[in-house]
């Protein structure tokens, strides 16, 4: 007489890391000795990067034994943004000013904030340096960090016209 068991798996399942955004299938799971292993929903995306347990499936080869759950733990990277630099000539203002970026490749629904350094005040040219991101699902690529950027116009004519803006014609003020 023959009997099933359960088949207990106690071998070392691991998963191949996976990118923000994409699905467990793209994550192969590792380590089945005498039998295979399958991923309970494939489909799942997890909702934020770094690690998580998920359900797998160990079916044995050996027919007399049952299928077992598995947990699995999957580090998921986050998303290598792409940074999309703003214009490169920029307007005097008078004001702190800086050449614009944001991350072009955000997921639906998701928002980061691209943190900055190089801002300036006169015109003249100058260079924009991206320090971080706000999302950490977000990670900065390894290149594109800095852009040049021109502040236009000019700070002294600007002041002069501020200040004439403020005297009448017969040379006093107001």
């Amino acid at each position: 007489r023959i009997s099933l068991g359960e088949a207990g798996y106690m071998g070392n399942i691991t998963a191949s890391p996976i990118i923000y955004g994409e699905s467990l299938s793209e994550s192969t799971l590792l380590g089945a000795e005498n039998g295979s292993v399958f991923w309970l929903d494939s489909t799942i995306v997890p909702a934020h990067a770094g690690n998580a347990v998920y359900s797998a499936m160990y079916f044995p080869e050996d027919t007399n034994l049952y299928p077992s759950f598995i947990s699995v733990n999957v580090e998921t990277l986050p998303r290598t943004a792409q940074i999309e630099w703003g214009q490169e000539n920029v307007r005097y203002t008078g004001s702190e000013v800086v050449r614009e970026a944001r991350v072009a490749n955000l997921l639906a629904g998701d928002s980061c904030e691209v943190f900055l350094e190089g801002a300036r005040i006169k015109p003249g040219i100058y260079t924009a340096e991206i320090t971080g991101l706000s999302n950490p699902d977000y990670a900065l690529p390894e290149t594109d960090l800095t852009h040049p950027y021109t502040i236009t116009g000019d700070a002294e004519m600007d002041e002069v016209y501020a200040l004439s803006v403020f005297a009448k014609c017969d040379g006093t003020a107001h």
